[in-house]
């Protein structure tokens, strides 16, 4: 299974449901956060501390064939099995309160990440600009001093 659900069970019982486009690399990323002591979910990285990142066991639980659909799939199973590791039980709404397919949730963060980058490259160029506008002044100071010390050598 590529594109689906899946979730991760403590020996405690207690357990986490998360999706993932690609399930298996999705895995390996959160046992290596793990396993470094740095996964984002504190709960999740608070039973890894407990019981060690390999006694945690990886389970998928449902291929997703349109990944459109993989929001909905991961909400519904949320709902229906009430994990106790998820940090936030809802997957991806829009401002109506609606579940958002994967294609929405993904156009809406790249228009907040756009800008940001937008105004990154800005910055940048802006920076660049003064560096470069700098080295020409300094140029011209040293074009003007070699100048002045060739009139005083050369009268």
């Amino acid at each position: 299974m590529r594109t689906g659900i899946y979730t991760i069970t403590s020996p405690s019982g207690l357990f986490y449901v998360g999706s993932a486009l690609d399930v298996p690399t999705r895995w390996k990323s959160h046992r290596s956060a793990l396993r470094h002591g740095k996964h984002a979910n504190r709960l999740l990285q608070a039973e890894s501390d407990r019981y060690g990142a390999d006694s945690l066991k990886f389970e998928p639980v449902l291929a997703v064939l349109d990944r459109e659909f993989l929001f909905l799939y991961e909400q519904t199973v949320i709902d229906d099995r009430e994990p106790s590791l998820n940090l936030c039980r809802s997957v991806v709404r829009n401002a109506r309160g609606t579940l958002m397919t994967y294609g929405e949730a993904h156009a809406a963060i790249k228009a907040m990440v756009s800008p940001v980058e937008e105004d990154r490259a800005k910055r940048r160029k802006a920076k660049a600009q003064a560096a470069m506008d700098l080295m020409v002044k300094q140029a011209e100071d040293l074009d003007r001093a070699l100048s002045l010390l060739t009139r005083a050598i050369n009268p």
